[in-house]
């Protein structure tokens, strides 16, 4: 089954209803049946996640010997 979100003319909000479809392609899907005449498709908003603490990269320093101070290596 394949739903979209519509508002009605009288706009009452928005609810799911589910389409018809035909033709499917890479940026567009034909829709032929399922929708009534004045009710206006709906896109869903999203917002881009939010991220608290750091700001930039992590940086990876290769892991590749002791830690620093552990007195190994070096001598």
């Amino acid at each position: 089954m394949h739903y979209v979100n519509v508002t009605s003319a009288t706009g009452s909000g928005a609810h799911r209803v589910t389409v018809t479809i035909g033709l499917v392609g890479d940026s567009l899907t034909e829709i032929t049946g399922g929708l009534v005449e004045g009710e206006t498709v709906t896109m869903p908003t999203t917002t881009p996640p939010t991220t608290s603490g750091s700001t930039g990269p992590v940086a990876d320093d290769g892991g590749g010997g002791p830690p620093a101070g552990s007195g190994a290596g070096g001598r």
